[in-house]
């Protein structure tokens, strides 16, 4: 939860410097969108290690008559600050980890008109090529959905 609040955090000094010096956009794009980009750029980079750690927290093992968490023995499963960690995996693992994905694939369907074709590419709002490109910008506009698959295959590694 913490490396998400870091990830939001991040681009607000590009974002503060800019505006300070009166620039009104970061890479062509006003700050507003490029601070949410940046942002959801982070989100979807960091989501297969928040999913990694949110399993890790949950994975226990039995030593004896105790149970342990398995990525650290010295945690007992009965101890009151293991209950909160556990509380916030499976609350970012109902929250978070499905949802991102969900919105982003959303937004990439959503758009779906707009991102097949060259000349579609253009007509396509200024905010949707902006705030997408990472995403489908890789791939050519009739195979965007190729993000997905790819994230698919991340997600069952991990």
């Amino acid at each position: 939860m913490a490396r998400l609040l870091q990830a939001t955090l991040l681009p607000l000094p590009a974002i503060g410097a800019a505006r300070l010096c009166g620039i009104d956009e970061l890479c062509g794009a006003p700050l507003r969108t490029a601070y949410a980009t940046a942002v959801l750029i982070a989100w979807w980079l960091m989501h297969p290690a928040v999913t990694r750690e949110c399993a890790l927290v949950l994975l226990t093992t039995r030593v004896g008559d105790r149970e342990y968490l398995a990525s650290d023995l010295r945690v007992s499963t009965a101890d009151p600050e293991y209950a909160h960690t556990r509380a916030l995996a499976l609350f970012q693992l109902c929250t978070f980890v499905p949802a991102l994905p969900c919105f982003v694939f959303g937004l990439l369907h959503r758009y779906r008109a707009h991102l097949r074709t060259e000349q579609a590419q253009q007509q396509a709002p200024l905010l949707v090529r902006q705030l997408l490109f990472y995403f489908y910008g890789s791939y050519k506009p009739a195979y965007f959905m190729w993000e997905a698959a790819q994230f698919m295959l991340k997600t069952a590694m991990v």
